[in-house]
């Protein structure tokens, strides 16, 4: 019941040019679907899509709505948008593993690097120091209510500046990934950010500082990311109005002298031949698992060892939100540049919630 209810209240996400899925979106996209089945053709790629694995029954059949998001998935992925800007599913769903992994490594890498840099700040410090004064003038009813007010926090406002500001001063996190992403492109930072749209990249740096109150004695083990199972949830696409663009565009000075006259009556206009070319986004929703190992390390960032070799693993269960543009890219690219815009739980999966 709590999956369907969230999936039924679903927020709007900031960030993302297309928002996600309501629930009369799907029934409507999977109504359309069962008209479709209708033609001979429309089965034999239903079932090509099926035999492909490019839609996987035995994943989404665990969802609220299993049969229905089966079927949405089917008639978005026949979008005439997708036809016309010659969208390849497949080279979408072969590249989106290598990609997430890479994204998990980068962003596991520079959250080593952050904690490492504070403990050996913490380090130079004098020995006499109480705890507070090692974690960068933060208490435990400090850390505790810090805590509390992040995990408040929707979907819809996780880049709250206030508290991001809050918990790294707190904390004594005082490096900006903007910046340096900006400044050394090679970097860590600039290789997340090259990943990442503006809005998740900014979430991502803010979840670290807040990670860092619960697990501040934890480092990844490099290279040790495993994704083994992905499943494609949703795939759209979609034409965006270019509203700034218009609002910005210079008009002419009314002619008063000038008699009126009905445009309409003219025939279409080069301006609006022109603005029926409107910018496609397209967003491709994945669920998959990802299995990453860590290492204990004491105050100053040495290993300990834990109890018989015991491994520590963390397993996640998520759904990867990728968007990019199919045409009209507003920095002029004619090729199809994904970013990751979002990475949530998987809130359509009761089962998955049920162990979370």
């Amino acid at each position: 019941m709590l999956a369907t209810r969230i999936l039924l209240s679903q927020p709007t996400v900031k960030g993302l040019q297309i928002q996600p899925q309501r629930t009369l979106d799907i029934l409507k996209s999977a109504g359309s679907a069962c008209v479709s089945l209708l033609s001979q053709e429309n089965r034999d790629n239903f079932l090509a899509s099926l035999n492909g694995g490019i839609i996987k029954p035995e994943v989404l059949g665990q969802a609220d709505m299993g049969m229905a998001k089966i079927l949405a998935l089917h008639n978005d992925l026949n979008s005439p948008l997708f036809s016309k800007h010659k969208f390849n599913v497949e080279e979408f769903t072969e590249g989106v593993k290598p990609a997430l992994c890479r994204f998990h490594e980068v962003q596991s890498l520079l959250q080593n690097e952050v904690y490492n840099e504070k403990n050996e700040t913490d380090s130079k410090k004098e020995q006499g120091e109480d705890e507070k004064d090692l974690m960068g003038g933060i208490d435990k009813e400090t850390e505790q209510m810090l805590m509390r007010e992040f995990l408040a926090l929707s979907t819809t406002n996780t880049d709250n500046d206030v508290l991001a500001s809050k918990i790294s001063d707190a904390v004594g996190l005082k490096r900006n990934w903007t910046k340096e992403a900006k400044e050394q492109p090679e970097s860590l930072a600039g290789q997340l950010m090259s990943m990442l749209t503006t809005s998740h990249f900014q979430i991502v740096e803010f979840t670290a500082y807040a990670s860092y109150l619960t697990d501040r004695h934890f480092r990844y083990v490099d290279d040790s990311v495993k994704i083994n199972n992905v499943a494609l949830l949703s795939a759209r696409a979609m034409e965006i109005s270019d509203v700034a663009n218009d609002m910005e565009e210079e008009r002419p000075p009314i002619d008063e002298d000038r008699p009126m006259t009905d445009e309409t009556l003219d025939g279409p206009s080069k301006k609006s031949a022109k603005n029926n070319e409107l910018p496609v986004a397209v967003q491709m929703e994945v669920l998959y698992d990802v299995k990453m190992d860590y290492k204990n390390v004491d105050s100053d960032g040495k290993e300990v060892e834990t109890n018989d070799g015991e491994e520590l693993s963390r397993v996640s269960i998520l759904v990867a939100v990728f968007e990019a543009w199919l045409h009209g890219d507003p920095d002029g690219s004619d090729s199809v540049r994904w970013k990751l815009a979002f990475i949530r739980p998987a809130w359509e999966f009761p089962i998955i919630n049920q162990y979370a």
